[in-house]
């Protein structure tokens, strides 16, 4: 929602580039109340409440030929109507730009700060976790040099320091992954390559936290997560449809959470690397061939992921496109090995006049930080966007996630999303609308599922001044 209106206000910055402008200045408000049967959602018929989360930000906007720099400061809070000892008011502020030194250098820098958790963001994800405190700094540095036509080198660094403060035990997997958004470095337009550091170094700030807490879980107590990565990448083209990239990285991440006033420390490196073969055929036709490596020193014993993934995407007409992906992927700890499971998906596009149809299954593996779990995990999903005029869309979701630890074959969790909304746009710059969603979390195969249902309603605006 404040998402929209702050597109609107970039692409009135492009827009203002090229006309010759080369400052904007971009003010978004949003005011969202919401109604959830299930403040914890992980807590079997937790308590419901109403609440309110207004949120204003500015950000200004500077383009020149060579250089690109976006500053943003919001204000955020969210007001309960029974619990208000879980009413909070936050802020954050983040920098972030790049800039082109020669036809073959190019640099990009990101950094931020908030004091609170962002209640806009925390409804992305569909919980409002009113239970958490969290503050957190952190900074990313990226830097591309063309060694030659043909071959481009580049290299990623980040700093992470976060704080949560937690009154109730959040268990791991809580969130969904795929409801966080990612961001970018402001003004670059070339991808970010595979490996931890690139999706780390481009979370959006108000979101890293959640990341965090998608897979670890946190204790009743206090929390302190730092996270310092670097790595270097090699992207080579052999002829202007066949390229290759390469990726390596380091991590060094460290946890330490008091938990019913016991103090327990982690710390320990990660390792990554990806090379990848991919071949164009033509502007919507691909298809890559990948292997993987992943070595997580931070826990005991520690762990490794191998997977070896071949992806193909493919139009079948103008209405219909299908990508999938098949692989093979192997975890290892260094006590015993836990074997080799399936991996990859497909996927099914479908555009017919105003109707959008997206399906989608895959599985996947992940390789814990710190001390999260290492898990195998089948998703499901279909969705239905529809243009019901030139101002009033619609959508229906559905979305199933079930995960399982091969370190730990009593550990299962699934997570089903389903949800609709209606938005309708006033002029440009206004948005309201209406959504709900609800939230099925079983935690072991022979638990009773948790359900909790979040309905909210929204008003938007955001406008460019030049």
């Amino acid at each position: 929602m404040a998402a929209l209106a702050a597109l609107v206000g970039l692409a009135d910055a492009r827009l203002a580039h090229a006309q010759g402008a080369s400052r904007t200045w971009i003010l978004n408000g949003s005011f969202r109340q919401i109604h959830t049967s299930n403040l914890f959602p992980f807590l079997e018929n937790g308590p419901s409440d109403t609440t309110f989360s207004p949120s204003v930000s500015l950000a200004y906007v500077r383009v020149e030929p060579t250089t690109f720099i976006q500053a943003r400061g919001a204000v955020y809070a969210s007001r309960f109507s029974d619990f208000n000892q879980y009413d909070r008011l936050g802020a954050t502020f983040s920098l972030g730009g790049s800039h082109r030194f020669s036809r073959r250098a190019r640099a990009g820098f990101s950094v931020w700060r908030n004091s609170s958790l962002d209640a806009e963001s925390l409804y992305l994800t569909r919980t409002l976790f009113p239970q958490i405190s969290a503050s957190g700094k952190g900074g990313s540095a990226h830097l591309s040099y063309d060694v030659g036509h043909t071959t481009i080198l580049s290299v990623d660094t980040s700093a992470v320091l976060s704080h949560y403060s937690t009154s109730v035990p959040v268990p791991a997997l809580t969130l969904d992954p795929a409801l966080l958004p990612s961001a970018s470095f402001p003004g670059l337009t070339e991808p970010g390559l595979a490996g931890p550091i690139g999706p780390l170094a481009q979370i959006d700030p108000s979101q890293f936290a959640l990341s965090i807490l998608t897979t670890e879980g946190l204790g009743a107590g206090e929390t302190d997560f730092r996270l310092l990565s670097a790595g270097l990448g090699l992207t080579h083209s052999f002829t202007p449809v066949l390229s290759a990239t390469g990726w390596f990285g380091y991590s060094n991440v460290r946890v330490t959470s008091t938990s019913n006033l016991t103090s327990f420390p982690s710390e320990g490196g990660r390792t990554d690397f990806n090379v990848a073969l991919s071949r164009q055929f033509d502007p919507s036709t691909h298809v890559s061939f990948s292997y993987s490596g992943e070595r997580n020193a931070a826990r005991v014993p520690e762990v490794t992921n191998q997977a070896l993934v071949v992806q193909v995407v493919r139009p079948l007409n103008e209405k219909f496109q299908l990508d999938t992906s098949f692989g093979y992927a192997l975890l290892r700890s260094s006590s015993s090995s836990l074997g080799g499971t399936i991996v990859g998906g497909f996927g099914l596009t479908v555009r017919r006049e105003k109707n959008i149809l997206r399906a989608r299954y895959d599985r996947t593996t992940y390789l814990a930080y710190g001390l999260g779990r290492d898990e195998v995990a089948d998703i499901a999903s279909l969705s239905l966007d529809r243009a019901f005029s030139r101002r009033l869309t619609g959508y229906v979701v559905g979305r199933f996630r079930a995960s399982d630890d091969p370190l730990d074959p009593s550990f299962y969790v699934s997570m089903g999303v389903y949800g609709t909304g209606l938005s309708y746009r006033f002029h440009e710059r206004t948005h309201v609308g209406t959504d709900y969603t609800l939230i099925r979390t079983t935690r072991g195969r022979a638990d009773v599922p948790i359900d909790s249902s979040i309905w909210s309603v929204y008003v938007s605006y955001g406008k460019s001044f030049r």
